[in-house]
């Protein structure tokens, strides 16, 4: 789920600033998560090409080690995903599961 949330926080500056908000509790804003099917996609593409794995003990999804070699590419290109890298650097670890199964998060 933390990844649809993600996702839909980047689709534009105005939900990256509700996202934001709504972490640091400044408002009790309504933030709606939907489930973008090309966000699934992305993560079956993922597991097929071995990028991410599912952990079987919490179902949470960690990097491999082309995933971790993808990673960094991403994050050394100066001109890639600016916006969205400033983003998950700032709030990504911000998103907890106590944060996400807020009710008003839905």
């Amino acid at each position: 789920m933390k990844i649809h949330i993600l996702s839909l926080a980047t689709a534009s500056a105005k939900n990256m600033l509700a996202l934001e908000n709504y972490i640091k509790g400044r408002n009790q804003v309504e933030i709606i998560n939907r489930f973008d099917p090309s966000v699934n996609r992305a993560l079956d593409f993922m597991f097929v090409e071995q990028i991410v794995k599912r952990q079987s003990s919490n179902n949470y999804i960690t990097l491999l080690p082309k995933g971790k070699k993808l990673f960094e590419k991403i994050m050394k290109d100066q001109e890639l995903m600016m916006l969205e890298k400033n983003f998950f650097n700032t709030f990504g670890q911000q998103l907890t599961e106590e944060i996400v199964s807020r009710p008003t998060l839905f």
